[in-house]
């Protein structure tokens, strides 16, 4: 080996030997250290090194490493920082740990504790009536009943297999009283943990190996806890508390009567203390806290995980058996039943799934979806709430088609569907399902085609879009048009003449036939309510009751008719002659029909008569 060769390989070792005494020394390294131990650095100096003493170099670079090893974990592991080596400083000082470095807050601050203490409590809620279940069992059960009720295992193998499953499962029917429970197992440990002056004076309490202050805690929220489950219900469900269901004293009467009596009392306090001592075990190390873990590795993620867990208990989202409504198949074997037949218990996230309809855009003539926003004024009456133009568009049919899909299944039969999903989830516990009237009501109060309608008479009032580009929008929409209540409606107003809600080739001229006549009379309509013009043949709500039967919603044309700058010209004169003729051809429809019926009936009575003779 060269002395160049040495000089390539010691190089090496020098500046990695400082290093790590600045490390063992806490301090740290020179930025010259720091920029030669890069390993690109490194590979260079080592790069030199000729390949007869390529093996010399990955030898002695070995060697070090395990040097450096075995000395940092002696350092580590002593006590004190003894001299190694033949006193000639090859063995580094090492001095103590700073003690504020292993300073680490272990127990958690009391809103945490507080906050575990109450969320556990939530979330072992289920468990609680299981334990009052044995409870009553085994002291008004006699043998035999229990062995009916266990079918020969034990109780506690039926519990554990049989009631806990379904209590976990049907968590969300108890969520008003998991509330309560958390709320009131919260503030009495808070009082308990205030009073004592921490959790540690707390965990001292013991009645020989067992401990008290669980235990405790779980009797007073247990004779507490049902005054508070009103106020957890009124919380919960709001749509099912009625005014004054709070303030009742007959309600807090009734719960302690049926509470505190010589049967469902000592229930009570075994689940509490029974439910205590458990979560006083679960909760201890992490509410006193393990010295050398900070609270935040401990308690602050198992409180973060509880209240995952306690939204995955007790929300219905979790219950995948909870269909919606265009998941539910009509057609499936099991609803086809004739004498009984099966529903099936579906939901729906409110009336605004049913709410999109058909419309067009004012500017382009294009297609669009819109929501309508509905509200209940009465029982079983429903209004339809204005709501700024474009806020609530969607681009397309689909929308809209999608919507008309779930009015139609709605009012089928055999779904029994409900306004939100934990009313499908508890399937009539709590919130009924839509009568058909309900429904009924609610679907004919959404402008299937009215909106769409008025769109295209505005868009011709105005002539901001090419007539062509109208007629194509109107064509695709008239198969949604023509499933709509106002096309069923308009069949049976006019059944002898031609409309374009009886569909055929016809549909599209007749409507665009119907608008005409719908655009003269809005026009009129909108210079006697908007402009004050004088009234001539026709009157303002002749007028606005004709569009109402023909499906223009006036409100919503002379907002639109105003968004666009809209000016009625002079042109009113041909309105009124356009207007004049309809009248005067729906006077000779009428004549024509009662003439119709009049000679039917004739007829059928001259028959009556000649067969009357003949016998």
């Amino acid at each position: 080996i060269t002395e160049e060769d040495k000089i390539h390989i010691s190089l090496p070792m020098v500046i990695l030997r400082a290093a790590w005494r600045h490390c063992l020394e806490r301090s740290p390294p020179p930025l010259l250290l720091k920029v030669a131990l890069r390993p690109p650095a490194l590979a260079r100096s080592l790069a030199h090194c000729p390949s007869s003493s390529s093996s010399y170099c990955g030898r002695q670079h070995l060697r070090w490493r395990s040097d450096l090893r075995l000395r940092r974990f002696a350092a580590s592991t002593s006590p004190q920082n003894p001299q190694s080596g033949s006193g000639q400083g090859e063995g580094p000082e090492t001095n103590p740990p700073d003690a504020s470095l292993l300073e680490v807050q272990s127990q958690a601050p009391l809103l945490v504790r507080t906050g575990l203490v109450g969320a556990t409590t939530a979330l072992l809620t289920p468990v609680f009536p299981i334990i009052g279940f044995n409870q009553l069992v085994f002291r008004f059960a006699d043998p035999a009943t229990r062995y009916a009720i266990h079918g020969g295992t034990s109780m506690v193998y039926f519990s554990a297999m049989v009631l806990m499953p379904n209590a976990f499962y049907y968590a969300p029917l108890l969520l008003p009283f998991a509330v309560g429970n958390g709320v009131v197992a919260s503030g009495v440990y808070l009082a308990a943990d205030l009073a004592a002056g921490g959790p540690h004076a707390l965990s001292q309490l013991k009645l020989g190996p067992f401990p008290v202050v669980g235990p405790a805690i779980g009797a007073v929220t247990a004779a507490l806890v049902p005054f508070a489950y009103p106020m957890a219900w009124a919380l919960v469900y709001p749509e099912m508390t009625s005014d004054g269901f709070l303030m009742d004293p007959e309600v807090y009467s009734f719960i302690s009567s049926f509470c505190h009596n010589s049967i469902v009392f000592p229930c009570l306090m075994t689940t509490g203390v029974a439910a205590g001592f458990i979560i006083h075990l679960a909760l201890q190390k992490l509410v006193v806290g393990i010295p050398g873990i900070a609270w935040t590795h401990l308690a602050g993620t198992v409180l973060g995980l509880t209240l995952v867990a306690l939204l995955a208990l007790y929300s219905t989202s979790t219950r995948a058996e909870v269909m919606h409504l265009s998941e539910v198949d009509v057609e499936d074997p099991e609803y086809q039943g004739w004498l009984f037949p099966k529903k099936a218990p579906c939901y729906l996230e409110g009336t605004a799934e049913l709410g999109w309809v058909p419309a067009l855009d004012y500017t382009t003539g294009a297609l669009v979806s819109e929501s309508v926003k509905l509200e209940e004024v009465g029982e079983g009456l429903y209004k339809v709430l204005p709501v700024p133009s474009g806020s609530n568009r969607s681009p397309g049919l689909s929308a809209a088609a999608a919507a008309q899909a779930l009015r139609d299944k709605v009012q089928d039969k055999r779904v029994r569907c409900y306004l939100s999903r934990r009313g499908a989830f508890f399937d009539g516990l709590g919130q009924s399902p839509l009568s058909s009237s309900e429904t009924k009501a609610l679907v004919s109060s959404i402008p299937c085609a009215e909106v769409a309608l008025t769109d295209a008479a505005v868009l011709l009032i105005a002539g901001s879009v090419p007539t062509r580009q109208l007629e194509e929008s109107l064509a695709a929409l008239l198969p949604l048009l023509a499933q709509s209540e106002l096309a069923e409606r308009l069949k049976t107003w006019r059944p002898y003449s031609k409309s374009w809600s009886q569909g055929g080739k016809h549909a599209l001229p007749a409507l665009l036939k119907d608008l005409n006549l719908r655009c003269a009379q809005l026009r009129e309509w909108y210079r006697l309510e908007a402009k004050g013009d004088m009234q001539g043949p026709f009157e303002k709500a002749k007028l606005r009751e004709e569009l109402r039967k023909a499906g223009i919603d006036v409100e919503r044309a002379r907002r639109a008719l105003a968004e666009l700058k809209w000016e009625p010209g002079a042109d009113r004169a041909l309105d009124w002659g356009m207007m004049s003729g309809h009248a005067n051809r729906a006077t000779v429809e009428k004549v024509a029909l009662g003439t119709g019926i009049v000679a039917a009936a004739g007829i059928l009575a001259l028959g009556i008569s000649q067969a009357t003779a003949s016998q």
